[in-house]
C-alpha cells in the first residue's frame, strides 16, 4: 500500500478521482464527512447539494449522516453571519470563503434545499438509479422490492428436492442425508449464494448428477447380487478372523455390521446410521486390518462398496454443485417472471446494468446527476458494490472519497470483504489518515497503541497499525473511582470461562458502589457497557446482573420465536383456538402471562362455577378472533388478564412485555400477509418456533426495551460505531469456526467454496478467521471513552489461537511495552462476589403503561420508537381495553 499521508480536514486538497481516507476508530470519520460535504459546496461553485451523492451501509447511519450534515450547515451559516465559533474547522471555513456573498449564499442554499440531498444506503441509491433509468438499466417499472424472499428460496429449495428424491431409488436420497446435504443445508448455502452472488465454486467441472446416480444404481445392483452370493462365505470369515486386526478381528463389532449391511442391501433399503457400514466392508478398510505375514482376504462385496465410495463422494460433490447452479438460474428466472427485487438484487442488477453494452451511457447519466460522491463504512464493501461506483466513477474527474476502516471490517458473514476493500486502497491514487482520536482519554488511546503496535498486527500485510493522538480535550472528564484515578486499561489472565459472567457482575457493582465519577456526574449502570462474542454469552451476564439487582438491557439477534414468551403464547392461542381442550386452557391459565398459580389452578378444578367462568372466558377470546380478528381478540385477552402489570411485575419484566408486543406484532402481521386463521397461525408460530420457517432474521430479531438507566449488553459486531463509557470485554479470547469460504489468491482472492476437499484450504480458512478476529478484537477494545477491561482466557489444552495469543504472545511472557506501560494494568482474574447493588433512592415513578398498538404496523419505526411504544410514550398511537 502506498503511504497514508495525514488527512488535514482544512488543507489537504480535495483532488478530482478517487481519495481513500482511512478513519481508525474514534477519529471522527461522521464529523469528516459533513466537513467535506461543505468543503465541496464553498469550494466548487458548480455543485449543489443535490449533486453531492453520500452512501452509507444501514438506515440507522444513513438518518445519523443526514441529521449531521444539516446540523453542520446550519453551524457553518450561523459561524459565517456572527464571526464567532469555537469551531476550529468552521473558524478556518469562514476565514477563507467569509468575505464572498456567494459562498454563503450556496450554504444557504444546501440548507433550503436539503430535501433532496442524495443521502442513501447503498441500495437506496440503487434502487433510486434503477428506478429513475428504468430503460437504460433494462428494469421493468412495476417491479416489487421484496424484503423478506424467504418463501421463494423455500420453493427452491423444495423443488430441487422433489425434482431429485421424490421418485426412484431411495439410495441416493440416503446418501445425501447421510452427507448432511438437507433441504436446511441447502437453505443455508442459498442464503450465502444471496449475499456472496459471485462466488466461485470448485470444482467447476464435474460429471452429471444423472450419470452418477446411475452408475450408484448399478453398482448397487451389483452389490446386492453379490452379497446373496457371498454373505455365508462373509459371516464365515468375519467369525473366525485369524487373519485380522482392529474392529475386523471382534466378532461382537462385525456381526452387527454384517446385519446392518445386509438390511442396507435389502430392496426396502436400510437407514441413513446403516449405510456407515459400507466404510467397514470396503477394501481400503479391509486392507488396513490385515495382520503382517497374512493374506488380504478377497470378495467382491469389498470391491463394490469400495467403488460405492468413491462414487458416493463423487456424488456428494456433484449433488452441491448442481443445487448452485441450478439455484442461480431459478432465483433469476423466478424474480423475473414475479417481477419482483430483493436488496441484494438491486446492486447485481445495476451492476450488470453498468457492465451491459449500453453501461458506459447510464454510468455516464449518473455522473451527470451526481457530480462528487462520498462513500462511508467502505470497509463492509463487496466485489458488487466496489464494480458499481468503480465504473460509474473510473477516470471520470468527479471527487470520490472512499471513507473507512479496514481495521473494523468484521461483517464477512453478511458479504461483506475485507480483501475487496484492499483491492479498492490499492488502486487509490491518493491515501489519507485520520490522526486524532476524539473519543477516548488519552491514557486509553496510548494503551490501545501499544497493544497493536506491532509487526502485522491484523495478519493481512495490506492492514497496517497507525497510531493515533488524543485530542487536546481527551481528559477535560476523566474517570475517577473513588477520588482517584486508576490506569484506563486493564487486561485480566483467568482461567475458568464459567466464572466470567459472575466476575464481571461482581466488578460493575464495585465500580458503581465506590464513589466513581466521570467528571462531575455520579457513575450510573447506563455508563458501562459489556461486550459479547455470542448471544449466549450476553445472556448469562444479564443473568449474573440481574441477580446483583444491577438494570441491564441486552442487544441481542437472538431470535424471538426461540424466547419463553413464544412458548407460552403459543399455550394461549392454543388454548383459545380450542377451548373446549380442558388441558389446553389449564397450561395457558399456568403461564406467566396469565398468572395462575399451582394451588389456584388446583382449586378450579374443584370450583365447577369458577372453572365455568375461565372457560367460557376462552370461547369469547375463540368468538373474538373468529368474528374481528386475531389482534382484536389479544388486545381484549391482555386486558381482561391483566397480563401487561403481570409481567412488569417480573425482575426482567420490560423485556417480557417487549417481547410479547413484538410477538403479537408478528403474529398480526401473519395473519395479514397470509390470511392466516387459528389453525394456519398456530402452524406458523410452531414453524417459526421450531426453527422452519425461514424467519426474516432482521424482523425477528430481539427488540430493544427501555435502556435508559441500564448497563448495555451487547455482542461485538453489533457495538461497532458505538462508544461508551466503561467497557468490559470478557470474552475476546473467543475462537469460533471458521468459514467454509475461502480467497483464493489464484483467482484474485476472489471468495471460494471448495465442495471436493474442503480440508485442503483448512489452514487458508483458519488464517482468515483469525484474521477476522483480530479486527474484532480491535473493534471491542476501541468501544471505550474512559476505561477498558478485558478477560485473557488461554486454552486448558492445545494452541491458543485467539486474538490475545497471536497479538500479545502467552500470558506469562507478555511484551516489555505491555508489562512496561503506565496505562495498562495486567492482573489476574478478579475473584467474584455476590455483593448487591443498591441504587441511591429516587422518587419512584408510575409503571410504564404499555399497550397493544392497534393500526397498521410501520416497520421503520425501529429500535428507539419501540422503547417508547413500550414505556408508554407513544400515548396517541396506541390503545388499551377492547
Amino acid at each position: 500500500m502506498n503511504p497514508r499521508a495525514p488527512f488535514d480536514l482544512s488543507s489537504t486538497e480535495i483532488a478530482a478521482g478517487t481519495t481513500l481516507v482511512e478513519a481508525s476508530a474514534g477519529t471522527g470519520k461522521t464529523y469528516t464527512i459533513s466537513a467535506l460535504v461543505l468543503r465541496l459546496l464553498l469550494e466548487r461553485p458548480e455543485l449543489t447539494i443535490d449533486r453531492i451523492l453520500v452512501t452509507t451501509f444501514t438506515e440507522l447511519a444513513t438518518a445519523e449522516l443526514r441529521s449531521r450534515i444539516r446540523q453542520r450547515l446550519r453551524d457553518a451559516i450561523a459561524a459565517f453571519h456572527s464571526g464567532k465559533t469555537e469551531d476550529e474547522f468552521l473558524a478556518r471555513l469562514r476565514q477563507e470563503h467569509g468575505r464572498d456573498p456567494a459562498a454563503v449564499a450556496r450554504l444557504e442554499a444546501a440548507l433550503v434545499n436539503f430535501d433532496e440531498a442524495p443521502i442513501y444506503t447503498i441500495h437506496g441509491f440503487c434502487q433510486r438509479v434503477l428506478a429513475e433509468r428504468a430503460f437504460e438499466s433494462g428494469t421493468l417499472f412495476d417491479a416489487e422490492l421484496v424484503a423478506n424472499q424467504s418463501d421463494l428460496l423455500r420453493e427452491i429449495v423444495h423443488d430441487f428436492w422433489r425434482r431429485h428424491f421424490y421418485e426412484g431409488e431411495r439410495f441416493p436420497a440416503l446418501l445425501a442425508l447421510k452427507n448432511k446435504l438437507t433441504p436446511d443445508k441447502f437453505t443455508k448455502d442459498l442464503e450465502e449464494l444471496t449475499k456472496n452472488p459471485n462466488l466461485r465454486i470448485l470444482p467447476q467441472e464435474t460429471r452429471s448428477l444423472g450419470e452418477i446416480t446411475g452408475d450408484l444404481s448399478a453398482t448397487l445392483a451389483e452389490l446386492r447380487r453379490s452379497w446373496a452370493k457371498e454373505e455365508k462365505k462373509l459371516r464365515s470369515l468375519f467369525k473366525d478372523a485369524a487373519w485380522a486386526k482392529n474392529n475386523s478381528a471382534k466378532v461382537e463389532k462385525t456381526l452387527p455390521l454384517l446385519d446392518a449391511l445386509g438390511h442396507c442391501l435389502s430392496e426396502e433399503g436400510g437407514t441413513i446410521e446403516q449405510l456407515a457400514c459400507l466404510e467397514s466392508f470396503a477394501t481400503r478398510k479391509i486392507r488396513k486390518d490385515v495382520r503382517a505375514g497374512q493374506a488380504e482376504p478377497q470378495s467382491p462385496v469389498f470391491e463394490l462398496c469400495d467403488r460405492l465410495l468413491d462414487l458416493e463422494s463423487e456424488f456428494r460433490v456433484a449433488l452441491q454443485a448442481e443445487f448452485f447452479s441450478y439455484a442461480r438460474t431459478q432465483l433469476r428466472e423466478r424474480k423475473l417472471l414475479r417481477n419482483v427485487l430483493s436488496f441484494d438484487d438491486l446492486l447485481t442488477r445495476l451492476d450488470a446494468a453498468l457492465a451491459a453494452p449500453g453501461g458506459a451511457a447510464l454510468a455516464q447519466s449518473i455522473r451527470e446527476k451526481y457530480q462528487a460522491a462520498l462513500i462511508d463504512e467502505f470497509q463492509d464493501t463487496d466485489p458488487v458494490q466496489y464494480a458499481i461506483f468503480s465504473r460509474i466513477y473510473e477516470g471520470s474527474s468527479a471527487p470520490v472519497a472512499f471513507i473507512g476502516d479496514p481495521k473494523q471490517a468484521i461483517y464477512g458473514f453478511r458479504g461483506a470483504d475485507v480483501f475487496t476493500y484492499l483491492r479498492a486502497a490499492a488502486a487509490a491514487p491518493r491515501e489519507f489518515t485520520l490522526t486524532t482520536n476524539w473519543r477516548s482519554e488519552s491514557g486509553l488511546v496510548e494503551a490501545v497503541n501499544v497493544l497493536f503496535d506491532r509487526e502485522k498486527p491484523f495478519l493481512l500485510d495490506e492492514i497496517e497499525f497507525d497510531r493515533v493522538s488524543p485530542s487536546p480535550r481527551a481528559d477535560e472528564k476523566p474517570l475517577r473511582i473513588g477520588g482517584e484515578t486508576e490506569r484506563p486499561f486493564h487486561l485480566w489472565v483467568g482461567q475458568k470461562e464459567d466464572d466470567l459472567p459472575e466476575v464481571v457482575a461482581a466488578e460493575v457493582v464495585r465500580l458503581l458502589t465506590s464513589s466513581a465519577t466521570i467528571g462531575t456526574e455520579p457513575l450510573e449502570p447506563r455508563h458501562l457497557a459489556i461486550l459479547t462474542s455470542t448471544n449466549a454469552q450476553a445472556a448469562q451476564v444479564q443473568e449474573a446482573l440481574r441477580h446483583r439487582r444491577v438494570p441491564s438491557v441486552l442487544y441481542s439477534s437472538a431470535n424471538i420465536f426461540t424466547t419463553h414468551e413464544a412458548a407460552e403464547l403459543c399455550d394461549v392461542l392454543a388454548a383459545v383456538a380450542q377451548p373446549s381442550y380442558e388441558k389446553f386452557v389449564r397450561a395457558a391459565l399456568a403461564t406467566d402471562a396469565l398468572g395462575k398459580t399451582g394451588n389456584e389452578l388446583d382449586a378450579l378444578l374443584h370450583d365447577e362455577k369458577g372453572w365455568e367462568t375461565e372457560v367460557l372466558r376462552f370461547q369469547k377470546h375463540h368468538q373474538i378472533w373468529r368474528d374481528r380478528g386475531f389482534i382484536q381478540m389479544l388486545r381484549q385477552l391482555a386486558s381482561e388478564h391483566g397480563v401487561r402489570p403481570r409481567l412488569l411485575g417480573f425482575p426482567d419484566g420490560e423485556r417480557r412485555l417487549t417481547n410479547f408486543l413484538h410477538l403479537a406484532e408478528l403474529l398480526h402481521a401473519a395473519c395479514v400477509e397470509h390470511r392466516l386463521g387459528m389453525n394456519g397461525l398456530l402452524k406458523w408460530l410452531g414453524q417459526q418456533m421450531e426453527g422452519t420457517g425461514f424467519a426474516d432474521r432482521e424482523e425477528h430479531e430481539l427488540r430493544l426495551e427501555s435502556d435508559e438507566k441500564a448497563v448495555r449488553i451487547i455482542t461485538v459486531h453489533k457495538s461497532k460505531g458505538l462508544e461508551f463509557d466503561i467497557v468490559f470485554c470478557p470474552f475476546v479470547w473467543h475462537v469460533g469456526r471458521p468459514r467454509p469460504t475461502f480467497h483464493d489468491p489464484a483467482a484474485e482472492n476472489r471468495l471460494t467454496l471448495d465442495l471436493r476437499n474442503p480440508e485442503a484450504q483448512k489452514e487458508r480458512r483458519e488464517a482468515e478467521a483469525r484474521a477476522e478476529q483480530l479486527r474484532q478484537f480491535y473493534v471491542a477494545l476501541t468501544r471505550a471513552k474512559h476505561r477498558c477491561a478485558m478477560v485473557w482466557r488461554p486454552p486448558g489444552r492445545g494452541e491458543d489461537k485467539s486474538a490475545p495469543a497471536y497479538l500479545l504472545g502467552s500470558p506469562g511472557a507478555l511484551p516489555d511495552e505491555v508489562q512496561s506501560s503506565e496505562t495498562i494494568a495486567v492482573a489476574p482474574l478478579p475473584a467474584a462476589s455476590d455483593r448487591i447493588w443498591n441504587p441511591p433512592k429516587v422518587v419512584a415513578s408510575a409503571a410504564p403503561q404499555a399497550r397493544l398498538f392497534t393500526g397498521a404496523i410501520d416497520r421503520s419505526w425501529g429500535i428507539a420508537s419501540f422503547t417508547r411504544l413500550v414505556s408508554g410514550r407513544e400515548a396517541d398511537l396506541l390503545d388499551e381495553g377492547p
